[in-house]
């Protein structure tokens, strides 16, 4: 085994460590271990990657992927995957984590979220490259729906203004049901999306979702969207603030509430619920849409062997991907009906704002402003004061 291999397989040692270490200082699982069918040879190209496992498995979703590249590559490149028991925003904990130790390995997932993350990798020389998927289809957001809640309370279709959304949020309300199904937390992100939709409702609110990093928030449109947030919170469960998002949608699953916003992610837990759903666009024909949602990343590492098998296994995700067979139950179809036929589409506000506002301010100031401890004008004086 040559020097670099062996340099290389000490790094990786050495990440799998501390990450083993963060592990059992926060209380998760052990680390597992991807077990590849690729023939293990001296001279292969080891290409480390950091995945997330899923909660029910235990493995991870992309495993078919990694076992087809290292099957398809055997004997010349070997994807090395450290899977690690995260929320999606403890992955990205752990990015940051691994980053500031300069112990990032040489492909991770989630790469586009946070902006501040992605401009200390560039400072750093850490940021080889971005390879999101081409199809927007797995980067849009709508809203998913209850259609026998709908039908009980007398409405024929989703409301396609936002005069006709709160309309049919009131009268549902009225029927004793939940209309939205929202979570605290987390940036609190469900409510988010709908009120960064609805603020695209005009020229001057679709233009300031589409500044990247603005300098201020002081405007019209988020304030817009700030007295839109604390709207939605009234047509919620009255706990909303104390339960996470995967609770949300557990319950929206089991028939609890008639709407949850939510991209082509969140189908195969949609597709479990035991009640006629639908899919929409935002009002007025509305999707967020990112293909940075989608992104993976190369991390500069210096070893262009290395580097040339992680943009080549890129390739690998971007074909097979495309190739993939997509879910053909009713409600993935609902899915991409609406996705081809949208008129109006929009970048997701947390691949533009500061990633601080999105994970610190918010998280600090939203609960305040939900249950009425402070106004709109309050709020964003308090975001300008922390942000100065």
């Amino acid at each position: 085994m040559n020097v670099k291999n062996v340099i290389k397989k000490l790094i990786c040692i050495t990440v799998t460590i501390i990450l083993g270490l963060n592990n059992v200082a926060c209380g998760d699982t052990e680390i597992d271990r991807v077990k590849n069918t690729a023939t293990r040879e001296s001279d292969v190209v080891t290409i480390p990657i950091l995945l997330r496992s899923e909660p029910d498995s235990g493995d991870s979703t992309y495993s078919d992927l990694i076992d087809g590249f290292n099957k398809e590559y055997a004997g010349q490149y070997q994807l090395d995957v450290t899977l690690i028991s995260e929320t999606e925003e403890g992955y990205r904990t752990r990015l940051k984590e691994l980053n500031a130790i300069d112990e990032l390995p040489t492909i991770i997932t989630d790469a586009a979220f946070g902006s501040d993350f992605l401009s200390l990798m560039e400072e750093n020389d850490r940021y080889y490259g971005l390879y999101p998927l081409s199809d927007g289809l797995y980067s849009s957001a709508g809203m998913y729906y209850n259609n026998d809640i709908f039908r009980k309370c007398g409405i024929s279709s989703y409301p396609s203004t936002w005069d006709e959304f709160f309309q049919d949020c009131e009268i549902i309300k009225a029927e004793g049901y939940t209309p939205l199904a929202l979570h605290g937390g987390g940036d609190y992100w469900s409510a988010v999306l709908i009120a960064t939709a609805y603020m695209t409702r005009n020229e001057e609110g679709a233009e300031f979702l589409k500044e990247i990093l603005p300098e201020s928030f002081d405007n019209d449109p988020f304030k817009d969207m700030l007295a839109c947030v604390d709207r939605l919170y009234d047509y919620t469960y009255s706990d909303a603030l104390n339960i996470s998002h995967d609770q949300s949608l557990a319950r929206f699953i089991a028939g609890e509430a008639a709407m949850i916003p939510g991209g082509y992610w969140m189908v195969p837990q949609i597709e479990g619920a035991m009640f006629n759903t639908g899919f929409s666009t935002f009002c007025q024909g509305v999707m967020l849409v990112d293909n940075r949602m989608s992104a993976w990343a190369i991390v500069n590492n210096g070893d262009e062997a290395v580097l040339q098998g992680a943009q080549l296994f890129m390739e690998y995700r971007r074909d097979n991907t495309a190739e993939e067979p997509k879910s053909h139950s009713s409600i993935a179809k609902q899915f991409q009906a609406e996705y081809d036929s949208h008129t109006g589409e929009f970048p997701n506000y947390q691949l533009q704002w500061q990633n601080k506002i999105i994970k610190e301010d918010f998280d600090s100031l939203m609960p305040s402003l939900i249950k009425n401890d402070i106004s709109v004008e309050d709020f964003i004086d308090m975001l300008s004061m922390t942000n100065n």
